[in-house]
C-alpha cells in the first residue's frame, strides 16, 4: 500500500525492477500462471520441474548464480 502522492514513484520503481530481471524466467513464471487454472496439481507441478530444469541451464541462471556469489546486482540478458 501506498499513499496516493507515492504511488506513481513506487510504480515506475516496481517497473524498473521487473525489467531489470531474467526475461526468460518471466516468461516461464507468466507460462505456468496463465495455465494453471485448466491443470492437475501433479501436471502442473511436472511443468514447474521441467521449466525449472530449462531455466537453470540459461545464460540467466548464470548470471544470476554469479552476481550473488560477487555480492553485485545481476546483469541479465534476453534469454
Amino acid at each position: 500500500m501506498h499513499p496516493d502522492a507515492e504511488l506513481a514513484a513506487a510504480g515506475e520503481a516496481l517497473a524498473r525492477r521487473l525489467a531489470a530481471g531474467a526475461p526468460g524466467s518471466f516468461a516461464a513464471i507468466k507460462a505456468l500462471c496463465a495455465e494453471a487454472p485448466g491443470r492437475t496439481l501433479e501436471a502442473h507441478l511436472a511443468l514447474e520441474h521441467r521449466l525449472l530444469r530449462e531455466r537453470a541451464g540459461s545464460a540467466d541462471a548464470r548470471e544470476g548464480v554469479a552476481a550473488f556469489l560477487q555480492k553485485r546486482a545481476p546483469r541479465f540478458g534476453a534469454s
